[in-house]
């Protein structure tokens, strides 16, 4: 995938975007990993992460069922990834299909997953991740985050991984429509954080 972002130029869209969401928030949606989220064209996707929307339990290690490229717009994020190992932790495993009305596509199994260094990202930083790589994403309140996602050749765009601690239960993320408080809150307290 080509770099596909230029860092100044996407602060200050990004800081439109955030200064008008109050007056376009049924646009929006919640996702429960802890992020509003703005589909943009081009496959391009605005988030602002905040950990009073993300649902209690829900595991975020997890693939994409495309490439993706996320540029850190402000804040800072925590991406780990992992590979599978014997001396890793267990999990359950599972085939699911992402997005609204999505969940589990399969019975699950147990995997044993090792997380490598924690990727600290923060304004600037671009990250990737391919199809097939496992990871999840740890973050600051009011990080913001612009990803391009880029569906693959013969790649199923309704089909990725999820993966939670075998001592606990599957809880889904499936996202929601935003409320109109949500939009309005987490985007200014996204916009102060982000500073002048």
């Amino acid at each position: 995938m080509d770099k596909p972002f230029d860092f100044e130029t996407c602060r200050v869209l990004v800081r439109g975007l955030l200064e008008s969401a109050p007056n376009c928030w049924q646009s929006w949606s919640t996702q429960l990993f802890g992020m509003l989220r703005l589909y943009l064209e081009h496959g391009y996707r605005l988030h602002v992460w905040d950990s009073r929307i993300a649902k209690q339990g829900v595991s975020n290690v997890h693939t994409h069922p495309w490439e993706l490229c996320s540029l850190v717009i402000s804040g800072e994020l925590r991406n780990t990834r992992y590979v599978e190992r014997e001396d890793g932790e267990l999990f359950y495993g599972s085939s699911i299909q992402p997005g609204k009305g999505g969940g589990l596509r399969g019975n699950p199994m147990i995997y044993a997953l090792h997380a490598k260094p924690v990727e600290v990202l923060t304004p600037g930083s671009e990250y990737r991740q391919t199809p097939e790589e496992v990871h999840s994403t740890g973050y600051v309140d009011g990080t913001v985050t612009l990803a391009k996602r880029v569906v693959l050749p013969g790649a199923d765009p309704d089909r990725a991984l999820t993966f939670w601690p075998v001592d606990s239960r599957w809880i889904s993320a499936e996202p929601r429509a935003s409320t109109e408080g949500e939009v309005r809150d987490i985007t200014r307290y996204a916009l102060s954080a982000m500073g002048k």
